[in-house]
């Protein structure tokens, strides 16, 4: 006797609406979980800003006969990300970072013929900020740009010194530790970039 094979019939599992739940979730949590282990080994590098040599950018504007202060020397870990004439062509600029972007101490050092003190604590400091003591460069500093300089704060915790030399206002500021900003006010200068390199 032969037997004829049936098809289209259903299996002896009768697969139902809950089971189909229950596996689409266990592929949800072991995908998950998959990656969540697979960030423990993914390093993700930081982002740290190209440097600039900002001494060469500071023999281009004395070569120009244009006013520029900068640091003979940079405290440690700072490195020059910018150097540059603002867009207000107002004088000169010169960024510096220490650590990443997402995580950094900055200062900035701002040189402006036109703009007075008080415009550049507005505009790079804050509008609101408020007067902290001064502060006075030790006389173990030979030849300083000025001798004293006046602080500034504001909210967030960022710090200012400026000082008037000759006609040009200057103003070192950001959020680095206020002995960050004053180490740099020491080094500040306008002399030959020349004469700089031979001190480094």
């Amino acid at each position: 006797m032969s037997t004829t094979q049936e098809t289209g019939r259903p299996g002896k599992y009768q697969r139902s609406a809950f089971g189909l739940v229950v596996a689409m979730v266990t592929t949800v949590v072991a995908v998950a979980l998959a990656i969540w282990v697979m960030g423990w080994f993914r390093h993700t590098p930081s982002a740290t800003p190209p440097q600039v040599d900002y001494l060469a950018r500071v023999a281009d504007m004395q070569q120009q006969k244009q006013p520029a202060v900068y640091p003979a020397s940079l405290p440690d870990g700072y490195t020059a990300t910018q150097a540059r004439v603002p867009d207000d062509y107002d004088g000169f600029e010169i960024d510096l970072l220490r650590g990443d972007t997402a995580n950094a101490d900055f200062i900035g050092i701002r040189t402006a013929r036109t703009a007075n003190i008080a415009a550049l604590v507005h505009q790079d400091v804050d509008a609101n900020a408020t007067s902290i003591a001064s502060y006075d460069v030790p006389s173990t500093v030979a030849s300083p740009l000025a001798p004293s300089w006046v602080g500034f704060q504001d909210d967030h915790g960022d710090t200012g010194y400026a000082a008037q030399v000759g006609q040009l206002s200057v103003l070192v500021y950001g959020s680095a530790p206020a002995a960050d900003l004053q180490q740099v006010v020491d080094a500040l200068t306008t002399a030959p970039v020349s004469t700089a390199r031979k001190g480094m």
